[in-house]
């Protein structure tokens, strides 16, 4: 997500996981910063926040 305004915009990311796996574990990981939480397909998202005029990647996996 790339953010080229001025002031910081809240973004929630979703993974697309199919149904049969929603409940399985994982990680997420930021591919800017290399760091990384856990979650869970079935819990849906993840809410990050995009600095003003900057971006952020993040990826979703499966343990």
């Amino acid at each position: 997500v790339v953010n080229h305004a001025a002031a910081a915009i809240d973004v929630v990311i979703v993974p697309h996981i199919p149904v049969a796996q929603g409940g399985e574990a994982g990680v997420w990981t930021d591919l800017v910063t290399g760091q990384s939480r856990p979650g869970r397909a079935a819990d849906g998202a993840l809410a990050v926040t995009v600095p003003p005029r900057g971006f952020i990647c993040w990826e979703y996996r499966k343990n």
